[in-house]
């Protein structure tokens, strides 16, 4: 599926989930679509499409949320949420403050994201 770009009151968005109406800035699509990529070879999933609660697709989303919001250039967590699917901003700051205390203790963690980090 090819999202749809529209031109809004603010400015031009792409509409990247068609069924929910969720619209995106195309600069901040443009701006992550690398990480989004690095984090699916990485987990061998894409991030936009999984919203499970197994511990491989859990990872990809805290990866690719902790990544955007530490290092890309004020992006709202709103758009965050938005891009990952509707994810709820409290879901955002949660996978961020995760991410941290993840890759402090969890072993395995911080292979896979010192992985995606070489991708980059």
């Amino acid at each position: 599926m090819t999202p749809q770009i529209y031109a809004g009151l603010k400015g031009v968005y792409k509409t990247q989930f068609k069924t929910r109406g969720l619209a995106v800035p195309v600069d901040f699509i443009e701006t992550v679509e690398p990480i989004r990529k690095a984090v699916s070879e990485v987990y061998n999933i894409d991030v936009l499409h999984h919203v499970s609660r197994k511990r491989n697709q859990v990872w990809a989303r805290i990866t690719f949320a902790h990544y955007v919001v530490k290092h890309c250039v004020h992006p709202t967590l709103a758009v965050v949420g938005r891009y990952l699917g509707g994810v709820h901003h409290a879901t955002i700051i949660h996978y961020e403050r995760r991410g941290d205390d993840m890759l402090e203790f969890d072993k395995e963690f911080q292979y896979n994201y010192n992985q995606f980090l070489e991708l980059l």
